[in-house]
């Protein structure tokens, strides 16, 4: 009997739930917070105490890490995944040094786009003591280290997914944009072409190469690049203006001109 948790102490730690959704303006998953905890307290009633408790955590948890991680402007998911962590707690329990990590990835994430690079930075980094090697976490720190101009932490991080993962293709078209930044187009081109080795349909590697080959001078092999990158997504404004640039830098203009229209009116 020690892991029952009393239906009324469920009941009042949705209602907290629901208040500090409110503090978050956030009032749809108020309501939703509020019933999940109201269909684990009917579980409790019917079903046995352990799944319900169990049942209870999972539906909560869920709900708070989805408000955490899904918000477009980060705020209300600094607020929620800032609850989180400064009680260490769903439903008065503590929660595992793995699903810490995760909240503090997360609201890495919404610090980033807050443009909150440094917060972020240290979020990620918390999280990853907690959870060590986790791919995704080290991706989102050599983001957001990228962001801020750190390439060769951004590249370490890049090369520690490749030892986890070496079909990682992100991580290879990712490192192969630090490199361009960094005017080292050959390890570009290579990370680039790499990428697309692992996946012919990854249309930012092919992007990517062509706007390399535009720095270069190559605009043939730009070309073709956005061409491939524009039958896999032709609704990409961005492929269609940068191929509208190499097309005019080849002489081109009335083809580079229907480009920068198409890009316009995408």
């Amino acid at each position: 009997m020690d892991n029952i948790m009393p239906t009324s102490k469920i009941a009042a730690i949705g209602l907290a739930v629901a208040i500090v959704g409110i503090g978050s303006g956030n009032y749809t998953v108020v309501v939703e917070d509020f019933e999940a905890v109201k269909r684990a307290v009917l579980t409790l009633l019917s079903s046995s105490h352990k799944i319900a408790i169990q049942t209870a955590r999972q539906e909560v948890v869920g709900k708070i890490n989805e408000t955490c991680s899904r918000d477009e402007n980060g705020k209300i998911s600094v607020l929620t995944c800032s609850h989180i962590i400064e009680s260490k707690s769903i439903l008065g329990k503590p929660i595992s040094n793995r699903d810490l990590a995760t909240v503090y990835n997360n609201r890495g994430v919404a610090f980033e786009r807050l443009g909150l690079h440094n917060h972020a930075i240290s979020d990620f980094n918390e999280a990853l003591l907690l959870n060590p090697g986790i791919p995704d976490i080290i991706m989102n720190r050599a983001l957001a280290l990228h962001d801020i101009g750190q390439y060769e932490r951004a590249v370490a991080d890049y090369d520690r997914v490749l030892e986890l993962n070496p079909k990682h293709v992100t991580a290879y078209n990712n490192r192969g944009t630090v490199y361009m930044d960094k005017g080292l187009y050959g390890r570009a081109i290579a990370d680039f072409n790499k990428a697309i080795q692992i996946n012919t349909r990854y249309t930012d590697a092919y992007s990517n190469r062509g706007t390399v080959y535009i720095i270069k001078g190559q605009y043939d092999l730009a070309i073709e690049d956005y061409d491939k990158a524009l039958q896999l997504d032709p609704g990409n404004a961005d492929i269609h203006n940068n191929r509208g640039i190499a097309l005019f830098l080849k002489g081109q203009s009335n083809n580079a001109n229907a480009d920068f229209r198409k890009a316009l009116n995408i």
